[in-house]
């Protein structure tokens, strides 16, 4: 058995490749194929912290937001992250849970909302440099 706990990062484009569609049910599959290799990790004794990034995700909550703005008051930024944290650490949380069932190893599985606080009079302010990006 390992000592520690190991951190997987994973950026925004590992739930929705750069080259694919967006669709929940290719969200679900290329997340199912990392869950697979995480469960791998935690068969062997590890225990494991998932961060994750948001940008394309957290983007087309913020177009959605855009195309209905008429009809229903669009929500901030940080609800929008929010909104992109929980839906993708259910997805994780979920799929990484019955990948370790499917294998016999009973695990709690956790999904976390998190915040930073930030100083807004960072220079990084000045000129951003990490856009979201939003499908098309």
């Amino acid at each position: 058995m390992a000592n520690g706990i190991d951190v997987v990062a994973l950026g925004g484009n590992a739930i929705i490749p750069a080259d694919g569609d967006g669709t929940i049910e290719e969200q679900r599959q290329v997340t199912a194929e990392t869950m697979g290799q995480v469960a791998d990790l935690v068969s062997t004794g590890r225990k494991i912290i998932i961060t994750h990034g948001n940008g394309p995700i957290v983007g087309n909550i913020l177009e959605r937001n855009e195309a209905v703005k008429d009809r229903i008051p669009p929500m901030p930024l940080d609800i929008c992250g929010a909104d992109s944290q929980g839906g993708i650490g259910y997805m994780i949380q979920q799929i990484l849970k019955n990948e370790l069932a499917a294998r016999g190893i009973d695990r709690q599985v956790v999904a976390l909302v998190s915040q930073v606080v930030v100083d807004e009079h960072d220079d990084a302010f000045q000129k951003p440099t990490k856009p979201i990006l939003r499908r098309r």
